[in-house]
């Protein structure tokens, strides 16, 4: 269901660690970033739409910034930017579940994020919609719930809790942040626009020594990032509930 405003991961591979040749000149500019991971692309809202939905999703960051390897200006999180497509099951009758299945893909050296997510019945829930979801790229998952309230039109507010892990390499300890976010929608027949704020709390990748007489790892130091973005989906035009 991604924070002054920093290189977006559409200049960057999110999922690499930085250990593709660059030109010396390059580097700097379009790596830095890409040796965090990404904030996950918010792709839907609470309430899952069905069909195939297709757009694009931009997201700027700010926050304390680190080296790492030859790179600096490094995130906790960084911000994607690219296009974002997906495909809804929405839920026929009030004790079934919705499922949405996406992907975000940055404009540049592309690493995907693939997404998935239950919305529960809206039996349980009432006039709110919520459901469990999971986005994952090369070195980082991200399991989230979302929760909030979507009108007949597609309009609506939401929450977002989730924990964002980049998993650990023989260089680096694993990053872990917890990844609260606010959003809105506003729906037209055939399209959507969010609009969202994440924040990122957590450790940055810490260092290890896997060659060195004394091997070891040293954690990485508190940090955070802040993201503002939208993201903007066509899609079939919505039925009535």
């Amino acid at each position: 269901m991604s924070h002054g405003a920093g290189a977006p991961c559409s200049a960057c591979r999110c999922g690499s660690r930085g250990r593709a040749r660059w030109g010396a000149a390059a580097w700097p500019v379009l790596a830095a970033p890409a040796l965090s991971g990404c904030f996950a692309a918010v792709l839907h809202g609470p309430e899952v739409e069905r069909g195939v939905v297709g757009g694009l999703t931009g997201m700027v960051a700010s926050g304390p910034t680190y080296t790492e390897g030859d790179a600096g200006g490094i995130r906790l999180r960084n911000p994607p930017v690219g296009l974002s497509l997906g495909h809804g099951w929405a839920a026929p009758t009030r004790r079934s579940p919705g499922v949405f299945v996406g992907a975000h893909v940055p404009v540049l050296f592309p690493a995907a994020q693939l997404d998935l997510y239950v919305q529960v019945p809206r039996a349980w829930t009432g006039a709110s919609a919520g459901g469990v979801g999971v986005n994952v790229d090369l070195e980082r998952v991200h399991p989230y719930a979302q929760w909030g309230r979507v009108d007949a039109r597609g309009s609506g507010w939401y929450l977002l809790q989730g924990v964002s892990v980049r998993q650990r390499d023989q260089f680096e300890t694993r990053s872990v942040a917890w990844v609260p976010g606010v959003g809105t929608q506003f729906g037209h027949p055939r399209a959507t626009v969010h609009l969202f704020a994440l924040a990122a709390f957590g450790r940055i990748p810490g260092r290890c020594l896997p060659y060195a007489v004394e091997r070891g790892c040293v954690p990485g130091a508190r940090s955070h990032a802040l993201s503002a973005g939208a993201t903007v989906l066509a899609h079939r035009a919505r039925r009535p509930r």
